[in-house]
């Protein structure tokens, strides 16, 4: 068994598990100080208004449906398949960072209607999705090129500076309000992005003459179903907190949420992993054994974090943080399992849209949006943050289990249908 193994390490799947630890290992450095941001921001804030910065951040990301799987998925995934035609390329990417202004644009306009409407404003929201947007347009490209140097620098530094910018805002000049925790965490992606974007010496030049129409429509074309599952992979990762925060109050949702940014350790490998394999596959590797290797690395992973983490959280809850945090250990449990298995999907789904096959994502995406809200309703009123954990692993499980399925659905229609034009 050991030599099968060396022999594929030796192989191109070596090069992509390689490339994905490394990857791994600066979003590992990067997401302990993102962790630690968080971690200091529950000391100084009530679980109340530790919920509503998290809310916040959550509504950041569904203003960003439209921009972000257009720079992380479907400018990714071109920058993979033309990199080596300098000229296509050029134009590609500066088509898409056109359309990324314009749906900024109608993003900001829809969301102000969306605040008048409602009554309330959130600027931190709106701070949050401008830095985000403005650190997927240099992700986008780096993941393209499948620079893991670049992409753990940038989120290395981001992390970093949101740490001592909070470090200094809260506990040296000691403010207690939720907007400098929100301007600090979308701010913190602007300054190294810009940086290594001046920095980095590269073939890309950016023209207006570049603008392509046919491009465009490729772009739009290939970009709406990603659009659709991203905007339910959105209101799927919210669906718990905000149901969270309606049926049990922000407090329990505040809880939920920090203990799930806890669980953000179980997502280091996993979120490396599809970094990198979406683009590996686009290029042309073998989507099968790629993806085998990387759910054997995710559960091996997971299985040796899982019983440090359950060790220490007894320990470490009481003793720094507020009592309103700690969870029951079968919740934690239960949470755990849930965040291994939405790594799986997420390695799943990244595979099927460098596959070419975004609509298998989509549907994978609307069965976790309906089970994911219609679970919680009903789980929440009678069980709490428990209800909210209880029904994401179900959901998980059930994502997980039937993406094979769709994948086969997804193929036999492929079959049925005449060849077509894609970007690919």
């Amino acid at each position: 068994m050991l030599a099968s193994i060396r022999q594929q390490l030796q192989h191109s799947g070596g090069q992509f598990i390689q490339r994905s630890f490394l990857l791994a290992v600066g979003f590992a450095i990067a997401r302990f100080f993102g962790l630690f941001y968080s971690l200091l921001l529950g000391r100084v804030l009530s679980t109340e208004d530790y919920g509503y910065v998290q809310y916040s951040i959550l509504l950041a990301g569904l203003i960003g449906i439209g921009t972000q799987p257009l720079l992380q998925h479907t400018l990714a995934r071109m920058v993979s398949v033309y990199r080596e035609d300098t000229n296509r390329l050029n134009g590609v990417i500066t088509t898409t960072f056109a359309l990324t202004a314009v749906v900024t644009l109608l993003s900001i306009v829809v969301t102000g209607v969306g605040f008048l409407v409602s009554g309330t404003f959130n600027a931190g929201a709106l701070i949050v999705f401008l830095g985000v947007t403005i650190y997927y347009s240099f992700y986008g490209i780096a993941r393209g090129f499948e620079d893991s140097n670049q992409l753990s620098l940038v989120f290395i530094a981001s992390n970093v500076v949101q740490f001592i910018a909070l470090l200094v805002v809260y506990f040296v000049i000691g403010t207690h309000d939720t907007l400098p925790a929100l301007a600090i965490y979308g701010l913190s992606y602007v300054g190294p992005v810009l940086y290594l974007a001046w920095s980095t010496k590269t073939p890309i030049v950016l023209q207006p003459g570049l603008i392509r129409r046919d491009t465009a429509s490729e772009i739009v074309r290939f970009s709406v179903p990603l659009w659709l599952s991203h905007a339910l992979y959105a209101f799927g990762s919210a669906g718990d907190v905000f149901l969270l925060a309606a049926l049990a109050g922000q407090t329990a949702a505040g809880a939920f949420v920090f203990n799930r940014t806890l669980c953000i350790v179980f997502d280091f490998l996993p979120s490396a992993i599809g970094t990198i394999i979406m683009p590996r596959v686009a290029a042309g590797a073998s989507p099968q054994r790629l993806t085998q290797l990387s759910i054997a690395a995710v559960i091996a992973s997971s299985t040796a974090l899982g019983v440090v983490f359950l060790a220490l959280y007894p320990w470490v809850m009481p003793m720094f943080f507020s009592p309103s945090y700690q969870l029951p250990m079968m919740t934690m449990v239960l949470m755990i399992v849930a965040a291994a298995l939405y790594g799986v999907h997420g390695i799943l789904t990244n595979v099927a849209v460098g596959n070419n096959q975004a609509s298998v994502e989509f549907a994978s995406r609307t069965i976790n949006l309906v089970l994911l809200y219609g679970l919680c309703y009903v789980l929440i009123p009678s069980y709490g943050v428990l209800g909210a954990a209880i029904a994401n692993v179900m959901v998980a499980a059930v994502v997980v289990g039937t993406f094979p399925l769709l994948t086969m659905i997804h193929a036999r229609i492929a079959n049925r249908r005449p060849p077509a034009d894609s970007v690919a």
